[in-house]
Protein backbone atom coordinates (compact mmCIF):
# COMPACT_ATOMS: atom_id res chain seq x y z
CA UNK A 1 0.00 0.00 0.00
CA UNK A 2 1.23 3.55 -0.75
CA UNK A 3 1.70 5.11 2.70
CA UNK A 4 2.15 8.66 1.35
CA UNK A 5 -1.50 9.76 1.76
CA UNK A 6 -1.67 8.11 5.16
CA UNK A 7 1.44 9.95 6.43
CA UNK A 8 0.29 13.30 5.05
CA UNK A 9 -3.16 12.74 6.48
CA UNK A 10 -1.75 12.00 9.91
CA UNK A 11 0.26 15.27 9.83
CA UNK A 12 -2.78 17.26 8.70
CA UNK A 13 -4.94 15.50 11.24
CA UNK A 14 -2.53 16.33 14.04
CA UNK A 15 -2.36 20.03 13.17
CA UNK A 16 -6.11 20.43 12.75
CA UNK A 17 -6.83 18.27 15.76
CA UNK A 18 -4.64 20.38 18.05
CA UNK A 19 -6.65 23.52 17.40
CA UNK A 20 -10.01 21.79 17.59
CA UNK A 21 -9.10 19.82 20.67
CA UNK A 22 -8.25 23.00 22.57
CA UNK A 23 -11.66 24.52 21.86
CA UNK A 24 -13.40 21.24 22.65
CA UNK A 25 -11.71 20.99 26.03
CA UNK A 26 -12.73 24.53 26.94
CA UNK A 27 -16.34 23.60 26.45
CA UNK A 28 -16.21 20.36 28.39
CA UNK A 29 -15.13 19.74 31.96
CA UNK A 30 -16.19 16.10 31.71
CA UNK A 31 -14.04 13.23 30.59
CA UNK A 32 -14.90 11.49 27.34
CA UNK A 33 -16.13 8.43 29.20
CA UNK A 34 -18.22 10.28 31.77
CA UNK A 35 -21.01 8.35 33.41
CA UNK A 36 -23.06 11.46 34.14
CA UNK A 37 -26.34 12.44 32.50
CA UNK A 38 -26.23 11.65 28.82
CA UNK A 39 -27.05 14.13 26.11
CA UNK A 40 -30.45 13.82 24.51
CA UNK A 41 -31.82 14.56 21.04
CA UNK A 42 -33.03 18.13 20.63
CA UNK A 43 -36.31 16.92 19.12
CA UNK A 44 -38.70 14.05 19.63
CA UNK A 45 -38.33 12.85 16.06
CA UNK A 46 -38.49 9.05 15.86
CA UNK A 47 -35.50 7.02 14.77
CA UNK A 48 -35.33 6.79 11.01
CA UNK A 49 -33.84 3.58 9.63
CA UNK A 50 -31.21 3.53 6.91
CA UNK A 51 -32.77 4.17 3.54
CA UNK A 52 -31.70 4.95 0.02
CA UNK A 53 -32.66 8.57 -0.65
CA UNK A 54 -31.75 10.47 -3.80
CA UNK A 55 -32.13 14.17 -4.36
CA UNK A 56 -34.24 15.76 -7.09
CA UNK A 57 -31.90 18.74 -7.18
CA UNK A 58 -34.18 20.91 -5.03
CA UNK A 59 -33.10 19.51 -1.70
CA UNK A 60 -35.95 16.99 -1.51
CA UNK A 61 -35.46 13.25 -1.57
CA UNK A 62 -37.35 11.19 -4.10
CA UNK A 63 -38.85 9.11 -1.29
CA UNK A 64 -40.59 12.17 0.16
CA UNK A 65 -38.16 12.90 3.00
CA UNK A 66 -35.86 15.91 3.15
CA UNK A 67 -32.48 15.07 1.66
CA UNK A 68 -29.48 16.02 3.79
CA UNK A 69 -27.76 18.31 1.29
CA UNK A 70 -28.46 19.22 -2.31
CA UNK A 71 -27.14 17.29 -5.27
CA UNK A 72 -23.61 18.22 -6.26
CA UNK A 73 -22.66 20.12 -3.10
CA UNK A 74 -21.62 19.08 0.39
CA UNK A 75 -23.57 20.86 3.12
CA UNK A 76 -21.39 23.71 4.48
CA UNK A 77 -20.89 22.19 7.93
CA UNK A 78 -19.90 18.73 6.73
CA UNK A 79 -16.30 17.49 6.72
CA UNK A 80 -14.53 17.28 3.38
CA UNK A 81 -12.81 13.95 4.03
CA UNK A 82 -12.05 11.45 6.79
CA UNK A 83 -9.21 13.63 8.14
CA UNK A 84 -11.60 16.53 8.74
CA UNK A 85 -14.27 14.11 9.99
CA UNK A 86 -11.85 12.76 12.57
CA UNK A 87 -10.41 16.11 13.65
CA UNK A 88 -13.67 18.09 13.83
CA UNK A 89 -16.15 15.45 15.01
CA UNK A 90 -14.68 12.10 16.14
CA UNK A 91 -11.72 13.46 18.11
CA UNK A 92 -13.64 16.02 20.23
CA UNK A 93 -16.54 13.62 20.75
CA UNK A 94 -15.08 10.13 21.08
CA UNK A 95 -11.34 10.44 21.63
CA UNK A 96 -10.74 13.30 24.06
CA UNK A 97 -7.91 13.19 26.58
CA UNK A 98 -5.64 10.92 24.60
CA UNK A 99 -8.41 8.56 23.55
CA UNK A 100 -9.80 7.79 27.01
CA UNK A 101 -12.83 6.01 25.56
CA UNK A 102 -11.68 4.58 22.25
CA UNK A 103 -8.07 3.53 22.53
CA UNK A 104 -5.96 0.39 22.29
CA UNK A 105 -7.63 -0.93 25.44
CA UNK A 106 -11.19 -0.05 24.46
CA UNK A 107 -12.39 -1.47 21.15
CA UNK A 108 -12.46 -0.05 18.56
CA UNK A 109 -9.34 2.11 18.63
CA UNK A 110 -10.22 5.62 17.39
CA UNK A 111 -7.20 7.55 18.67
CA UNK A 112 -6.11 8.65 15.21
CA UNK A 113 -7.03 8.55 11.54
CA UNK A 114 -4.48 5.76 11.06
CA UNK A 115 -6.20 3.76 13.80
CA UNK A 116 -9.51 4.25 11.99
CA UNK A 117 -7.98 2.79 8.84
CA UNK A 118 -7.13 -0.34 10.80
CA UNK A 119 -10.77 -0.62 11.94
CA UNK A 120 -12.00 -1.22 8.37
CA UNK A 121 -13.40 -4.77 8.13
CA UNK A 122 -12.59 -5.58 11.76
CA UNK A 123 -15.12 -7.77 13.61
CA UNK A 124 -17.52 -5.71 15.68
CA UNK A 125 -18.32 -5.66 19.38
CA UNK A 126 -15.25 -7.57 20.50
CA UNK A 127 -15.24 -5.78 23.87
CA UNK A 128 -18.88 -6.71 24.58
CA UNK A 129 -19.49 -8.87 27.63
CA UNK A 130 -21.75 -10.54 28.39
CA UNK A 131 -24.23 -9.07 25.90
CA UNK A 132 -22.49 -9.64 22.56
CA UNK A 133 -25.02 -8.69 19.87
CA UNK A 134 -26.01 -11.40 17.41
CA UNK A 135 -24.75 -9.15 14.60
CA UNK A 136 -21.23 -9.31 16.06
CA UNK A 137 -20.99 -13.05 16.63
CA UNK A 138 -18.04 -14.73 14.89
CA UNK A 139 -18.54 -17.16 11.99
CA UNK A 140 -17.79 -19.97 14.45
CA UNK A 141 -14.79 -22.26 14.79
CA UNK A 142 -14.83 -25.47 12.76
CA UNK A 143 -14.40 -29.04 13.96
CA UNK A 144 -12.22 -30.88 11.46
CA UNK A 145 -11.61 -34.63 11.61
CA UNK A 146 -10.81 -37.62 9.42
CA UNK A 147 -13.14 -38.61 6.61
CA UNK A 148 -13.60 -35.05 5.30
CA UNK A 149 -15.44 -33.94 8.45
CA UNK A 150 -15.57 -30.14 8.55
CA UNK A 151 -18.49 -28.63 10.50
CA UNK A 152 -19.13 -25.34 12.26
CA UNK A 153 -19.30 -25.36 16.06
CA UNK A 154 -22.62 -23.72 16.98
CA UNK A 155 -22.69 -24.00 20.78
CA UNK A 156 -20.46 -25.29 23.59
CA UNK A 157 -21.56 -26.16 27.14
CA UNK A 158 -18.59 -26.50 29.50
CA UNK A 159 -18.77 -28.59 32.69
CA UNK A 160 -15.77 -27.80 34.87
CA UNK A 161 -16.79 -30.25 37.61
CA UNK A 162 -16.71 -33.22 35.25
CA UNK A 163 -13.99 -31.88 32.92
CA UNK A 164 -16.23 -32.21 29.88
CA UNK A 165 -17.62 -30.01 27.14
CA UNK A 166 -20.68 -30.68 25.01
CA UNK A 167 -20.47 -29.38 21.46
CA UNK A 168 -23.45 -28.82 19.17
CA UNK A 169 -22.43 -28.68 15.50
CA UNK A 170 -24.16 -27.19 12.47
CA UNK A 171 -24.25 -30.57 10.71
CA UNK A 172 -24.24 -34.28 11.47
CA UNK A 173 -20.92 -35.89 12.40
CA UNK A 174 -20.57 -39.70 12.12
CA UNK A 175 -19.51 -41.14 15.47
CA UNK A 176 -16.77 -43.16 13.76
CA UNK A 177 -15.05 -40.02 12.44
CA UNK A 178 -13.86 -38.46 15.68
CA UNK A 179 -10.17 -39.29 15.55
CA UNK A 180 -7.51 -36.67 14.98
CA UNK A 181 -9.87 -33.80 15.79
CA UNK A 182 -8.65 -30.26 15.24
CA UNK A 183 -10.42 -26.95 15.78
CA UNK A 184 -9.89 -24.40 13.02
CA UNK A 185 -10.63 -20.67 13.03
CA UNK A 186 -11.15 -19.31 9.54
CA UNK A 187 -9.50 -20.86 6.52
CA UNK A 188 -5.88 -20.78 7.64
CA UNK A 189 -5.66 -20.82 11.44
CA UNK A 190 -5.59 -24.01 13.48
CA UNK A 191 -6.85 -22.91 16.89
CA UNK A 192 -6.21 -26.22 18.66
CA UNK A 193 -4.97 -29.71 17.76
CA UNK A 194 -7.51 -31.07 20.20
CA UNK A 195 -6.87 -34.81 20.03
CA UNK A 196 -3.13 -34.26 20.26
CA UNK A 197 -3.76 -32.14 23.38
CA UNK A 198 -5.35 -35.10 25.16
CA UNK A 199 -9.04 -34.37 24.47
CA UNK A 200 -11.16 -37.35 23.41
CA UNK A 201 -14.36 -37.06 21.42
CA UNK A 202 -17.50 -39.21 21.30
CA UNK A 203 -20.61 -38.42 19.33
CA UNK A 204 -24.21 -39.51 18.93
CA UNK A 205 -23.86 -39.75 15.16
CA UNK A 206 -25.71 -36.52 14.68
CA UNK A 207 -24.94 -33.02 15.96
CA UNK A 208 -23.93 -33.60 19.60
CA UNK A 209 -20.32 -34.36 20.56
CA UNK A 210 -18.96 -34.86 24.07
CA UNK A 211 -15.38 -33.81 24.76
CA UNK A 212 -13.65 -35.61 27.62
CA UNK A 213 -10.90 -33.39 29.06
CA UNK A 214 -9.88 -35.60 31.98
CA UNK A 215 -6.39 -36.25 30.63
CA UNK A 216 -6.17 -33.17 28.43
CA UNK A 217 -3.50 -30.56 28.92
CA UNK A 218 -4.20 -27.14 30.43
CA UNK A 219 -4.41 -25.51 27.02
CA UNK A 220 -7.26 -27.79 25.95
CA UNK A 221 -9.12 -27.48 29.28
CA UNK A 222 -9.04 -23.72 28.96
CA UNK A 223 -9.89 -23.72 25.26
CA UNK A 224 -13.22 -25.53 25.53
CA UNK A 225 -14.70 -23.01 27.99
CA UNK A 226 -16.19 -20.17 25.88
CA UNK A 227 -15.78 -16.66 27.22
CA UNK A 228 -16.87 -13.11 26.43
CA UNK A 229 -15.27 -10.87 25.42
CA UNK A 230 -13.92 -13.28 22.82
CA UNK A 231 -10.40 -14.50 23.50
CA UNK A 232 -7.97 -16.07 21.08
CA UNK A 233 -7.26 -18.93 23.50
CA UNK A 234 -10.94 -19.93 23.82
CA UNK A 235 -13.29 -21.66 21.41
CA UNK A 236 -15.57 -19.41 19.34
CA UNK A 237 -19.02 -20.96 18.83
CA UNK A 238 -21.19 -19.41 16.11
CA UNK A 239 -23.85 -18.77 18.77
CA UNK A 240 -21.40 -17.61 21.41
CA UNK A 241 -23.99 -15.57 23.32
CA UNK A 242 -26.16 -18.69 23.62
CA UNK A 243 -29.52 -17.26 22.52
CA UNK A 244 -30.09 -19.69 19.66
CA UNK A 245 -29.10 -17.33 16.83
CA UNK A 246 -25.85 -17.54 14.85
CA UNK A 247 -25.58 -13.96 13.67
CA UNK A 248 -22.39 -13.86 11.59
CA UNK A 249 -24.25 -14.47 8.33
CA UNK A 250 -25.74 -10.95 8.54
CA UNK A 251 -22.33 -9.57 7.53
CA UNK A 252 -21.74 -6.94 10.19
CA UNK A 253 -18.24 -5.50 10.87
CA UNK A 254 -17.02 -2.33 12.57
CA UNK A 255 -16.70 -0.65 9.16
CA UNK A 256 -17.91 -2.45 6.03
CA UNK A 257 -16.72 -0.59 2.92
CA UNK A 258 -19.71 0.43 0.81
CA UNK A 259 -22.20 -0.69 3.46
CA UNK A 260 -22.99 1.83 6.20
CA UNK A 261 -26.10 -0.28 6.87
CA UNK A 262 -23.81 -3.13 7.98
CA UNK A 263 -21.22 -0.98 9.76
CA UNK A 264 -21.44 -1.29 13.53
CA UNK A 265 -19.97 2.18 14.14
CA UNK A 266 -23.02 3.64 12.38
CA UNK A 267 -25.56 1.34 14.03
CA UNK A 268 -24.25 2.27 17.48
CA UNK A 269 -25.42 5.83 16.81
CA UNK A 270 -29.09 4.93 16.51
CA UNK A 271 -30.07 1.22 16.59
CA UNK A 272 -31.10 0.14 20.09
CA UNK A 273 -32.10 -3.28 18.75
CA UNK A 274 -28.40 -4.13 18.53
CA UNK A 275 -27.12 -2.57 21.76
CA UNK A 276 -29.39 -0.69 24.19
CA UNK A 277 -26.86 2.06 24.98
CA UNK A 278 -26.38 4.41 22.05
CA UNK A 279 -23.19 6.26 21.29
CA UNK A 280 -21.73 8.79 21.77
CA UNK A 281 -22.39 9.16 25.48
CA UNK A 282 -21.96 12.94 25.17
CA UNK A 283 -22.84 14.59 21.86
CA UNK A 284 -20.27 17.41 21.98
CA UNK A 285 -19.36 17.87 18.29
CA UNK A 286 -21.65 15.13 16.98
CA UNK A 287 -24.89 15.87 15.11
CA UNK A 288 -26.82 14.87 11.99
CA UNK A 289 -24.11 16.33 9.77
CA UNK A 290 -21.47 14.18 11.43
CA UNK A 291 -23.62 11.06 11.03
CA UNK A 292 -24.22 11.92 7.38
CA UNK A 293 -20.48 12.40 6.81
CA UNK A 294 -19.59 9.11 8.47
CA UNK A 295 -22.21 7.17 6.50
CA UNK A 296 -21.30 8.75 3.16
CA UNK A 297 -17.59 8.19 3.77
CA UNK A 298 -18.21 4.49 4.48
CA UNK A 299 -20.58 4.18 1.51
CA UNK A 300 -17.86 5.48 -0.80
CA UNK A 301 -15.05 3.28 0.55
CA UNK A 302 -13.53 0.78 -1.88
CA UNK A 303 -11.02 -1.96 -1.16
CA UNK A 304 -8.60 -4.11 -3.12
CA UNK A 305 -8.66 -7.90 -3.41
CA UNK A 306 -7.01 -8.19 0.00
CA UNK A 307 -9.49 -5.90 1.77
CA UNK A 308 -7.13 -2.90 2.02
CA UNK A 309 -8.83 0.50 1.48
CA UNK A 310 -8.10 2.13 -1.88
CA UNK A 311 -9.62 5.58 -1.35
CA UNK A 312 -9.57 5.99 2.42
CA UNK A 313 -8.33 9.61 2.34
CA UNK A 314 -10.19 10.85 -0.74
CA UNK A 315 -12.94 13.50 -0.45
CA UNK A 316 -16.35 12.28 0.68
CA UNK A 317 -18.68 12.07 -2.32
CA UNK A 318 -21.84 13.63 -0.90
CA UNK A 319 -23.34 14.16 -4.36
CA UNK A 320 -23.59 10.42 -5.02
CA UNK A 321 -24.28 9.35 -1.46
CA UNK A 322 -27.61 7.61 -0.82
CA UNK A 323 -27.11 7.33 2.95
CA UNK A 324 -29.52 9.28 5.14
CA UNK A 325 -30.27 9.03 8.84
CA UNK A 326 -31.82 12.30 10.02
CA UNK A 327 -32.95 12.85 13.60
CA UNK A 328 -31.58 9.57 14.89
CA UNK A 329 -30.16 8.62 18.25
CA UNK A 330 -28.90 10.83 21.07
CA UNK A 331 -27.53 13.58 18.88
CA UNK A 332 -29.97 13.84 15.97
CA UNK A 333 -31.83 17.10 15.55
CA UNK A 334 -34.47 15.97 13.08
CA UNK A 335 -34.66 16.17 9.29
Amino acid sequence: MNDGPRVLAQVSSALLASALLASALLGSALLACTTGDTARPSSDAPLVPLQAATSDGQGSATDGTQAMGTAGDAPPRQPRDVVELFASRILPTCSLNGGVCHNANNYPDLRSVAAMEDVVNLPCGRNSAPDLPDACEPPGDRLVAQGSIDVVVERVAFDAAHATATITTAGDVPASSLDGVEIWRGATTRALAASAAGATFTGDGRRTITVDLTIANDEARTFFEPQLPLREDRIWPADVNGNGIAGASAGWREIVPGRPDRSYVVARLWDTTLVPELMPRQCRAWDDDATRALGCWIEGLRVDDHGAPLNFYEPIDYARCAFTLPGAGRCGSGP
